[in-house]
């Protein structure tokens, strides 16, 4: 049987250390997509801060 690290771990916990993993699991999950969400948001108020017609860059002075 080959396991890399973490399949080891697993296979290794007792049944109380597996529902705990797993519920941290699903924990890490629900904020990773919130954070997504909240991300994409950031991004279309950016985008439509560029469509206003403003530039963003700076002109160089010799």
């Amino acid at each position: 049987m080959f396991l890399d690290g973490e399949a080891y771990d697993r296979f290794r916990m007792t049944e109380e250390e597996l529902k705990l993993a797993d519920k941290e699991k699903q924990i890490r999950r629900k904020k990773e997509k919130s954070a997504k969400k909240d991300g994409s948001k950031k991004d279309s108020k950016k985008k439509s801060k560029k469509d206003d017609g403003k530039k963003d860059s700076a002109k160089r002075i010799l």
